[in-house]
């Protein structure tokens, strides 16, 4: 399998691949996804701005660091933090939604690692 540059385009392409898939499976909620210098989020927060996804809606802020935040991040690629039916998932299974969203990472070269129970950082494969 070809697998995709780990680049910024490339990052933010799989951000919203992780969204959608998310949204899909009813696993959108509680969730940070920290990627080139940009927060998506589940939640609205002061000063970000609404955007569409094929399922649903997602916010993004501007100028934010997943440092400072969590301390296991990487700044190269994604980092995510969450709650809720997401934090259920890749903590307590199922196996095959936990695969089905390895899969999406793979498909760009990468794997992750939980830093916390709440929280992953992707990195090459």
């Amino acid at each position: 399998m070809q697998k995709k540059e780990i680049n910024s385009e490339n990052m933010e392409a799989l951000t919203l691949e992780i969204i959608d898939f998310l949204q899909q499976n009813q696993l959108f909620q509680d969730v940070n996804i920290f990627c080139n210098n940009k927060q998506f989020s589940s939640n609205y927060s002061a000063g970000s701005i609404m955007e569409k996804a094929q399922l649903g809606i997602y916010y993004v802020m501007e100028n934010r660091n997943a440092a400072d935040v969590v301390e296991f991040n990487n700044h190269n690629t994604i980092t995510m933090t969450f709650e809720g039916p997401l934090y259920h998932i890749l903590n307590y299974g199922p196996a095959k939604t936990e695969q089905a969203f390895l899969k999406l990472f793979n498909k760009y070269g990468l794997y992750y690692e939980l830093g916390y129970a709440w929280s992953l950082a992707a990195y090459p494969v």
